[in-house]
């Protein structure tokens, strides 16, 4: 097992799951840079409040994780065995916007803070 910690851009919402003993468990999928033209899958799994955390994001949203990374070794339904990083959570510590909001203030909106604006301009010469 290795420590691993990473910012994902989640590829699909996230999924909560009741396990068996009633412990909340919220799983993922998404995608980190690792190179300049190259991204690796990861799938995420996350329990308790760290779970209560992270099912409120959704596809699209870049998450920053730490955790323990482990090989998932299962078998699909066409009974291939399929091999898979996966990232057990033990902190989210942070979000980012996909694509941030840079909205430019409107001039109608535009109110300058003296009463008379120009003349301090004048004075300050600006």
């Amino acid at each position: 097992m290795a420590w691993l910690n990473t910012t994902l851009r989640l590829s699909s919402d996230t999924k909560r799951i009741k396990t068996k003993t009633g412990t909340s468990m919220t799983t993922g999928f998404g995608f980190m840079d690792v190179g300049s033209d190259s991204d690796h899958g990861l799938s995420i799994v996350s329990f308790g409040e760290i779970a209560d955390e992270l099912i409120k994001y959704k596809k699209g949203v870049t998450i920053a994780v730490t955790g323990n990374l482990q090989m998932n070794i299962y078998t699909n339904k066409d009974d291939v065995e399929v091999k898979q990083l996966q990232i057990v959570l033990d902190g989210l510590s942070g979000v980012k916007r996909r694509n941030p909001v840079h909205q430019k203030p409107k001039e109608k909106d535009f109110k300058p803070a003296h009463s008379n604006f120009n003349q301090l301009n004048d004075d300050l010469n600006f």
